[in-house]
């Protein structure tokens, strides 16, 4: 079985965290671990502005992903912090749109999730919620 993840080939220019060797790991190696929504809430979930809303799902014992849905176009400046490693962080020029981006741990050690959107002068803060 091969994982698929919409919307990372509009992000794909963007640094992730480095793994050991500098490089960013290819996401097929997760292959065998279907993306599934998360299950309950997390100390993390908040409501934010409607321009921007982040959900996650658990992407097998190693990683975490989110998509940030946005309604209109800017800087997508996201981060997942988790326990026995560097946070994920992202800053992306994206269209309104899907985006989807990884954490490479697993949900359960995911201690925050958030993003901001920068258009136009203002700053729109994401919701966090987990997928349905």
């Amino acid at each position: 079985m091969l994982l698929l993840l919409a919307g990372v080939s509009s992000c794909s220019n963007t640094p992730q965290a480095s793994t050991s060797a500098g490089t960013r790991p290819d996401i097929s190696a997760s292959a065998g671990n279907a993306a599934v929504p998360a299950t309950h809430a997390r100390p993390f979930d908040r409501s934010g502005d409607p321009q921007c809303a982040i959900t996650y799902y658990s992407v097998g014992a190693n990683m975490t992903t989110w998509t940030a849905t946005t309604t209109i176009a800017g800087e997508l400046v996201t981060q997942a912090t988790h326990t026995g490693g560097q946070p994920d962080r992202n800053d992306v020029t994206i269209p309104a749109g899907h985006h989807t981006f990884i954490a490479w741990a697993a949900l359960a050690k995911i201690t925050d999730l958030n993003g901001t959107l920068h258009a136009g002068g203002t700053q729109y803060h994401c919701s966090v919620a987990p997928a349905r």
